[in-house]
């Protein structure tokens, strides 16, 4: 598939760890000039010392730290090809028994703040025809139990994605550009081994098995060993994010969705199913683990 130019300039959030870190290295060593926004002041200490790397500060919350972004990108004059939406905060736990400020704050950064980074820098991307890329999830592709409110985050990212992307093309039509414009592309990883992996398995214990009125600490406890126990196994490395998210800035014509490992493909499968079978095969699997 034919590449475009990498000489290009691209902004990704939430580079200090996980997916993001290693996407921002691996970028920046195929010759891309990389914005790498993190939050902690030793992120973006070690995120400087990556050639091709300039670190800036960005908790995407946060107005004022977006707007100063923009500045300082602006004051470059380099411009701005790719933005990479990949800060995001995990959640696990039973949604009835969630509140209100926890439905919020998740929602704070994986749907507004990647609303407020989009728009913010949109003038940018479309001088220069450039790429958005949103890091979704298997979580926004199939309704997991005990992981609702990040799944609702990423089925709004989703959701946000595609309507972007549709008037998008509307907009290039418009204007008589139809093969230019900006593009949209979601980005699926499958069961990834990075630390929100462990903090997710932290959540579960806080959530429910460290709740005493928890409605669910039959289920809890066996429900996570067995889920991680076997996802564990076919986990695989952020680096096959990065390599997804390459081609997503670099194909000539980018796909609308990049599905990466094989529980991605395996959820986006079950999406074509009838819902009443798909509710089947979740009441078959507890009763299943909690005869185990």
């Amino acid at each position: 598939m034919q590449k475009l130019n990498l000489e290009k300039c691209v902004l990704i959030s939430g580079a200090g760890k996980g997916i993001g870190r290693v996407t921002t290295e691996y970028l920046a060593q195929k010759g891309f000039k990389i914005y790498a926004g993190a939050r902690k002041d030793q992120d973006l200490r070690d995120l400087e010392k990556i050639d091709n790397v300039k670190s800036i500060k960005l908790d995407i919350t946060e107005d004022e730290d977006v707007k100063t972004a923009l500045e300082f990108i602006q004051n470059e004059n380099k411009g701005l090809f790719g933005l990479i939406n990949n800060a995001a905060i995990p959640w696990a736990g039973p949604c009835i028994e969630s509140t209100i400020e926890e439905i919020k704050d998740i929602l704070d950064v994986n749907l507004l703040g990647v609303h407020r980074l989009t728009k913010t820098f949109f003038p940018l991307l479309r001088e220069s025809n450039g790429r958005i890329v949103m890091i979704s999830s298997i979580g926004g592709l199939f309704a997991y139990p005990f992981t609702g409110l990040y799944s609702i985050s990423k089925f709004a990212l989703e959701t946000y994605s595609n309507t972007l992307r549709r008037e998008l093309i509307g907009l290039n039509v418009d204007s008589g550009a139809e093969a230019e414009g900006i593009k949209v592309s979601i980005v699926n990883p499958g069961q990834i081994k990075t630390p929100m992996r462990e903090k997710i398995k932290s959540l579960v214990d806080q959530k429910i098995e460290e709740n005493p009125d928890s409605l669910f600490k039959n289920i809890s406890p066996k429900m996570k060993d067995e889920v991680f126990n076997r996802t564990d196994k076919n986990a695989i490395s952020a680096l096959e994010v990065a390599k997804a998210i390459y081609r997503a800035l670099t194909d000539k014509k980018p796909k609308i969705r990049y599905l990466v490992g094989i529980s991605s493909w395996q959820r986006a499968l079950l999406k074509v199913l009838p819902e009443r079978r798909t509710d089947k095969m979740v009441k078959n699997y507890f009763k299943k683990l909690l005869k185990s």
